[in-house]
């Protein structure tokens, strides 16, 4: 079983996904968060396929169609972080930390102009 952590931002909101095996291209997906939205999606990923997981282009991933239909901000991390766990778990992918950090290079774009 592999677990992440969501920090999601701003809003404060943090998430757990837990992903488990159950058959070679299934996993189960159990989802606790602070968020209503996220766990409306919850309710719609118990079991995801590995076809689902892997589904291209981005905005034809049912995972992230089901996240837009329950409302998710459309800079919501939690549908990427459940991609990620699911697909180390169906040994698709590496264990590896994501992250996005920000800085303030307000002094470089006012020399830009």
């Amino acid at each position: 079983m592999i677990t992440v952590h969501i920090e999601s931002g701003i809003c404060g909101l943090e998430t757990e996904v837990r992903v488990c095996r159950m058959q070679s291209k299934r996993v189960a997906i159990a989802i606790k968060s602070d968020c209503e939205q996220v766990m409306s999606l919850e309710g719609q990923l118990r079991k995801i396929e590995m076809m689902e997981v892997i589904k291209n282009p981005i905005n034809k991933n049912p995972i992230y169609e089901k996240a837009g239909k329950c409302n998710l901000h459309s800079s919501c991390p939690v549908p990427c972080g459940i991609i990620k766990a699911a697909e180390v778990e169906l040994g698709l992918a590496l264990m590896k930390d994501v992250g996005i950090a920000f800085q303030n290079d307000k002094q470089v774009a006012d020399d830009a102009t």
